[in-house]
């Protein structure tokens, strides 16, 4: 699913879990991956900066990229 933001806003993990990946490409600028229970992971594109790194841990409704 894909949303669109305003260019300083927040984006913000959907469910609590651990930051998998971290980086950028050209194609989809700043890109987060994050695992939660259950083997789920949630992915994260086309933010404007990045505000995790690998390892860290997230709550719901934390911000972790800025759109």
């Amino acid at each position: 699913m894909g949303l669109r933001l305003g260019k300083e806003e927040g984006i913000k993990a959907t469910l609590e879990g651990a930051v998998i990946f971290s980086g950028y490409t050209m194609a989809d600028q700043f890109i987060i991956g994050i695992q939660h229970a259950n083997n789920l992971v949630s992915w994260y594109k086309g933010m404007n900066q990045s505000l995790r790194k690998v390892g860290d841990q997230v709550r719901a409704g934390e911000v972790i990229g800025i759109g």
